[in-house]
């Protein structure tokens, strides 16, 4: 079979397209993604997630300035986890995304927050109070609260 140019132009897109989606899993697998767990309250959380980072250093960097920042706001919060997530589930990828999730959850520039509660309509609530706090801060650091099953799009 001799190729013509437009099937010769169709088939050089078709194997563009392959290769630039089989790319995507490799670069998001050569990301660190900060994750880390604070505790603000007996039975209340937040769960910070960050956007990948190309640097392993600076992930974990990013994490000393998150939690000192914390502390300095919350000195009775107490950090748990903290980790530079470098091969994360989908689920990584769902609280990142702009779909609704099952938890309120509050969108930053840098990432983004979910918060939960063993006391009903508690997490929701300060979720509503961190967005309220954050705009006296720094235009990149202001939250937007989304309550459970919204969606959250990006500013």
């Amino acid at each position: 079979m001799k190729l013509t140019p437009p099937s010769l132009a169709l088939l050089v897109v078709a194997v563009t397209a392959l290769l630039t989606l089989g790319a995507v899993p490799a670069l998001r697998g050569s990301l660190h993604y900060p994750s880390m767990a604070v505790t603000i309250a007996p039975g209340t959380q937040m769960n910070f997630t960050l956007y990948g980072l190309t640097d392993r250093q600076e992930c974990e960097a990013g994490l000393v300035r998150q939690a000192t920042a914390i502390h300095l706001k919350c000195p009775t919060c107490q950090i748990g986890e903290q980790r530079c997530i470098t091969h994360p589930a989908a689920t990584l990828f769902d609280t990142l995304s702009e779909d609704p999730l099952a938890s309120p959850s509050a969108r930053y520039a840098d990432g983004v927050i979910v918060f939960s509660s063993t006391v009903e309509g508690f997490a929701l609530a300060v979720c509503r109070e961190s967005a309220q706090q954050s705009v006296q801060a720094a235009p990149n650091q202001r939250l937007s609260c989304f309550a459970p099953a919204t969606p959250r799009p990006r500013s």
